[in-house]
């Protein structure tokens, strides 16, 4: 074989031929794997359950459905029965969130404050937390705050708010938990 003609590579042909084999097997399957996970990741709808301090359930966010430019989420508040819209730009420079009441009245828009960040962030993931997206809240009554991370390796963030009567506390939180856990800042590239 070539390896064995040009002494860089001491192996047999035999060697050779199954490992080549054995490469052209599992290159095409992980292919094949990578993209079913990312179909399944998007298609899939998701479910959600976010529990008070003491273990009871305060509240369930449910995915109603997606298109190729939004995701709507409907946020089930447990002891009140409130109902919160919550809809999600998709494929977008940088990540855009509304919230929104049931009949459609738009409480507040979110959304990443660094542009240069998030595209870094699609390329190289949050490199230990120096990527991580932080957001700009506008919202009723000209109120204006934000989501900040803590910028480290571990997952933390603070939401602020200048005018706390113009947005319910509860519904802010209830958001703010569902942006970090459906727009988790990962490791890796990833290009949504």
């Amino acid at each position: 074989g070539l390896g064995e003609a040009s002494k860089l590579l001491p192996v047999s042909g035999f060697v050779y031929s199954t490992i080549y084999s054995a490469c052209s097997l599992i290159i095409p399957l992980g292919v094949v794997v990578f993209f079913c996970g990312i179909v399944w990741s998007q298609l899939i709808l998701r479910e959600i359950t976010l529990f008070d301090r003491k273990g009871k359930k305060a509240a369930v966010v449910l995915q109603k459905g997606f298109g190729l430019s939004h995701e709507r989420y409907e946020i089930y508040f447990a002891l009140s029965k409130e109902v919160l819209v919550v809809t999600r730009k998709r494929f977008a420079l940088r990540r855009t969130w509304e919230m929104l009441t049931r009949e459609g009245l738009v409480l507040a828009s979110i959304t990443e404050r660094s542009a240069w960040r998030a595209v870094l962030r699609k390329i190289c993931g949050h490199l230990w937390g120096i990527l991580r997206a932080d957001y700009d809240i506008e919202g009723q009554m000209d109120c204006k705050g934000s989501i900040e991370n803590a910028h480290t390796p571990f997952d933390r963030f603070v939401c602020n708010i200048d005018k706390p009567q113009a947005l319910n506390a509860r519904d802010l939180l209830a958001v703010s938990l569902l942006i970090n856990i459906r727009d988790k800042d990962k490791w890796y590239p990833w290009f949504n």
